[in-house]
């Protein structure tokens, strides 16, 4: 079954003739609940077991992101980063990297982000909210990441942070004549 107390289906196509059974067929990462009917050699039939839980260990890495996206508001300085999920059924989130080179990002979500109204997208805000630093390019990176905590592959794109901050005033101004 998929829950404690919801509905189970039969998965054996005949009776067992010992008490084991091997599931092929089990979602890795996830819990599976099982019951078991007895029936005896009249072909009467117990009430279900009590449900046992198993959550089958998973190591494979949910596939890769898509059409990763970043658009910078000129004013904020604020990125929007948006991208299309994989086809993995057992997202849990994203990880979310930046960095000033392509080679060292660092990642700036400490757990998998996962927004339920929009769980792909994701906004930069900078360093406690200050817009990111103005002019040059950063580099942003998404990963997909399951329920056991694999990660996938890091897709990551370039952009480039608007400019419209003009320079301090010049102070310390002295004159001379010559």
């Amino acid at each position: 079954g998929n829950s404690l107390r919801g509905e189970y289906e039969k998965i054996n196509a005949e009776k067992l003739k010992e008490p084991r059974f091997l599931d092929r067929n089990v979602p890795r990462g996830k819990p599976v609940y099982y019951k078991v009917v007895a029936i005896d050699k009249s072909g009467n039939r117990s009430k279900p077991s009590a449900a046992v839980t198993i959550i089958p260990k998973d190591l494979i890495p949910p596939g890769p992101v898509s059409n990763v996206e970043v658009s910078i508001d000129p004013e904020t300085r604020y990125a929007a980063i948006r991208w299309t999920a994989p086809e993995d059924t057992d997202i849990k989130g994203y990880y979310i990297y930046r960095g000033s080179k392509k080679e060292k990002l660092l990642r700036i979500t400490d757990k998998p982000y996962y927004d339920k109204k929009e769980p792909t997208l994701f906004v930069d805000k900078g360093y406690r909210g200050r817009g990111l630093y103005p002019g040059g390019n950063i580099y942003y990176g998404v990963s997909a990441c399951d329920y056991s905590y694999n990660e996938g592959e890091i897709v990551i794109v370039e952009a480039v942070v608007p400019d419209k901050v003009p320079p301090h005033p010049a102070y310390s101004l002295s004159a001379e004549v010559t």
